[in-house]
């Protein structure tokens, strides 16, 4: 690459003289230069730069009678209006682009060794930026390793470092932090995540396999637990900001920390040994210790337990269509792909339109209806706010939280079938029915997905059946067993968050996952009142209609009610870091083509794969 020679003097005098009406057309220029790079401001701090700037313009032209902690917000919009006049090119935009600079470098030098802050890491983005364009990469080298080491002296890698922040700051924070990661750091983080997950699972496969589950030897798989915590945490740490998204983050996260929850199942729960393995159709004793480290490992992935002695209840049926695309009893691999893939990319269109839809809501609009504090407010709450917890509820649920984790599960499915390391018949619809969800019960063990099924139930079996050796069968027993599963499934989404979201507190959470046990205890009560007043014994296939629509009602009232307390923070965190696909499509086509290929590929599935996803 060229490296230019510029001249490096600095201007004698700055007179910040150029119009409010040219500062935002030449910061839009550099957002525009930006844009997929660079994720620093939103609109609203660039317009509150703009004002205070101005203002201190008429208060005091020289930059020395500004007070330090003015500097960071003025060195930033310098910086950005610099990158717009380098970018836009006129002949007066050279000279005015390197006088904004050296304002802005000399202001970041007077006092950034003892006055460090977010908007400092931030301005030495914008200056390492400002290099790349102007052909000086050493420098622009050096301008990124301060920003880099200034976010580590900051812990903006650290989540604990946030808690003592206002929510403003936190997502701040988080925004600068992803923005710091480049494709070198992206990638490592990749090989040292790898490698830390693969380190827990094989390190657990070979304990399994050597190790008796009790006696003496056994004692080596609860030791083991300590160093699964050890590796977990870099683990976290290193993949949280592989990809620049927090939503994707959360389910890329969740997804690995599931399979490492499943490992510490296996050692010290249902205390898998070699022999029980073998019962499985795991391995065969004669197999070499590669391939079993392997099929051991490949059984803590499958956390549904598909094919195995400890499959999931309720698997949900294969599609209709494949009735006439057997072969031999098995599915045939050409149209199950095609069903696949085309899902998936209609999947992808409605992410893409979905995150587009969210950006039409103006920010001040979002903020009267999920600012801090609406999630709870239920009899002072407006109709408007009522409205948007309704919708926003059941429409999260049904929709883009469900479809993203399904699009994974598709691609996961066809790389693995396509590398003839798993069949069709391995990869069972992941989710039921909407129809299914008219209770509580039957929302999460029917409707949703069933990923934390297997683990959950063993902790929960075995604290309630052996530790506290409940009667069996007793409703004590058994709603023990089903607060323990929501108590274990809100503790690890709160691991996720504490990395993902970060949210101030954990008690939402908690309070979102556990409420669910209440509202069954509800419904099983009220079901078991109407039973014996009516005299009526439904079965699942035979309950009338009338019995749906209020179940219906029932769930998305509690849903409403309740999911506030766990959504909302996700909700108030910026648009930037909330992407669902990596390449969009709609930025090109725009939203009402979009909108049209959503609809016409939707009947296209109905009519040529049974609709059925």
């Amino acid at each position: 690459m060229f490296e230019a020679q510029v001249s490096v003097q600095q201007p004698d005098s700055f007179q910040d003289d150029i119009s409010d009406d040219e500062k935002r057309e030449l910061i839009q220029l550099f957002l525009d230069a930006s844009s997929g790079l660079l994720d620093l401001f939103d609109r609203s701090e660039i317009d509150q730069l703009v004002d205070a700037t101005h203002l201190n313009a008429k208060g005091a032209s020289d930059s020395n009678a500004r007070s330090t902690g003015d500097n960071g917000g003025s060195i930033c919009l310098y910086m950005m209006i610099a990158i717009g006049a380098q970018c836009r090119g006129q002949p007066t935009d050279s000279p005015k682009a390197f006088r904004y600079f050296s304002e802005a470098r000399k202001l970041s030098f007077q006092g950034f060794l003892t006055d460090l802050t977010l908007n400092m890491a931030r301005a030495f983005v914008l200056m390492a930026f400002y290099m790349f364009g102007a052909c000086r990469r050493n420098a622009a080298f050096m301008y990124l390793g301060i920003a880099t080491k200034a976010a580590s002296v900051l812990g903006l890698h650290m989540s604990d470092q946030f808690q003592s922040l206002s929510e403003e700051e936190r997502d701040l924070s988080s925004t600068a932090t992803m923005n710091l990661w480049d494709d070198s750091t992206r990638i490592l983080a990749c090989v040292k995540s790898a490698s830390s997950l693969l380190g827990i699972c094989f390190s657990s496969a070979a304990i399994i396999i050597f190790t008796p589950k009790s006696g003496p030897g056994s004692c080596i798989r609860y030791a083991w637990l300590a160093g699964i915590a050890a590796f977990t945490r870099p683990f976290f740490r290193h993949a949280v900001g592989i990809p620049t998204s927090l939503v994707i983050n959360t389910v890329l996260i969740g997804q690995l920390c599931l399979v490492i929850f499943q490992a510490c199942n296996f050692l010290v729960i249902s205390r898998f040994e070699s022999r029980d393995l073998v019962q499985g159709g795991i391995f065969q004793p004669a197999d070499g210790v590669i391939y079993k480290l392997y099929r051991t490992v490949g059984l803590m992935f499958n956390l549904r337990g598909i094919g195995t002695p400890w499959q999931i209840p309720r698997r949900h049926p294969v599609p209709k269509f494949f009735n006439q695309h057997k072969e031999n009893g098995r599915l045939k691999v050409g149209p199950w792909i095609t069903r696949q893939l085309f899902i998936m990319f209609w999947q992808y269109i409605f992410l893409d339109f979905t995150y587009f839809s969210s950006l039409q809501t103006p920010p001040e609009e979002a903020a009267v209806l999920f600012g801090p504090g609406t999630e709870f407010l239920y009899l002072g709450a407006t109709a408007d706010q009522w409205v948007a917890r309704v919708v926003g509820t059941v429409t999260a649920w049904t929709g883009p939280s469900r479809v993203i984790i399904d699009f994974a599960s598709r691609l996961l499915s066809v790389v693995s079938v396509l590398a003839g390391a798993s069949s069709p018949e391995d990869w069972p619809p992941l989710f039921g029915s909407i129809r299914d969800a008219y209770t509580i019960r039957q929302s999460w063990g029917v409707f949703w997905h069933q990923y934390c099924r297997w683990w959950l139930t063993s902790m929960s079996n075995y604290i309630c059946r052996d530790l506290l050796r409940l009667r069996r069968p007793s409703r004590l027993e058994r709603y023990s067993n089903t607060t323990l599963v929501f108590l274990g499934s809100g503790i690890v989404h709160v691991l996720i968050d504490i990395y993902c979201w970060q949210p101030p507190t954990k008690g939402p959470t908690i309070a979102f996952f556990v409420s669910f046990a209440v509202a069954i205890i509800v419904e099983d009560a009220v079901q078991e009142i109407y039973r014996r007043v009516s005299g009526r014994q439904y079965s699942e296939d035979a309950v009338p209609t009338w019995h749906k629509l209020v179940g219906f009602v029932w769930v998305a009232a509690w849903l409403s009610m309740t999911s506030p307390w766990y959504l909302y923070h996700a909700v108030r965190q910026p648009v930037g870091i909330k992407w669902l696909v990596p390449i969009s499509i709609i930025d090109t086509i725009g939203m009402a083509p979009a909108a049209g290929i959503l609809a016409g590929l939707g009947l296209i599935g109905i009519f040529a794969f049974g609709g059925e996803v």
